[in-house]
């Protein structure tokens, strides 16, 4: 190998980890998307499989350097000098930046799909469609999307949630403006029914029925939850 490209090879190894750590928050969107519910956790999950893909090939072609299945950055430079002179070297520095490439286009530009639900095998299930059926990609069962929406907005709406947990969650799933204040004056006139007496929390389901009720005639999309 030439010095440019062992130069260049260096650069994209130290470069990876930073593009890796922006996969990740393309991948689950959570730095703007996730919606905190009660307890801290999250009822709204994004998944980007073209970039999850991008994400463990650039991972397995940076890492075969150090031939070590968590490597740091120093670690992997190291074990790239002492082959540098490898005949197998370039066909490993080509898929890097391959990779690399790849990976960089994903980070921005892959195809959102959400994840509607969870197969019976456990893992999720993603698609970026609202209606037809949707295959799970590990087990090969068939689900109705329309169905498997419905029954996540249902589980949903029974959520207890606190005035702020409600803007949040509002904000987050249906782009909707609605302060926590008028959560509360909405409670106080007796609009959203407290689920304990002595607190502000009420049902999620009724905050968006009252959302509804109070000039929005169009309902959310259930998509976004």
């Amino acid at each position: 190998m030439c010095a440019t490209c062992v130069a260049r090879a260096e650069l994209r190894i130290m470069d990876t980890p930073e593009l890796l750590r922006d996969l990740d928050v393309t991948i689950t969107k959570q730095a703007k998307q996730t919606a905190p519910g009660p307890g801290g956790g999250s009822d709204r999950m994004v998944l980007n499989l073209a970039a999850s893909e991008a994400g463990t090939e650039l991972r397995a072609a940076w890492r075969v350097f150090a031939e070590k299945h968590d490597p740091t950055v120093g670690e992997v430079l190291a074990g790239f000098r002492a082959t540098v002179r490898h005949p197998d070297t370039p066909e490993r520095v080509t898929r890097l930046e391959l990779a690399f490439k790849a990976a960089d286009r994903a980070r921005d530009s892959a195809p959102e799909q959400r994840v509607i639900g969870t197969c019976t095998c456990g893992r999720p299930l993603a698609t970026a469609r609202t209606e037809g059926t949707i295959e799970c990609r590990h087990c090969g069962a068939r689900w109705d999307i329309a169905g498997t929406l419905e029954d996540r907005t249902e589980r949903v709406k029974h959520r207890e949630v606190s005035p702020q947990e409600a803007e949040m969650y509002m904000r987050a799933a249906y782009r909707a403006k609605l302060p926590a204040e008028t959560v509360r004056s909405w409670i106080k006139r007796g609009d959203l029914q407290r689920v304990w007496p002595d607190s502000e929390r009420v049902l999620l389901g009724d905050v968006i029925e009252v959302w509804v009720k109070k000039g929005n005639l169009v309902a959310p999309s259930t998509v976004n939850l």
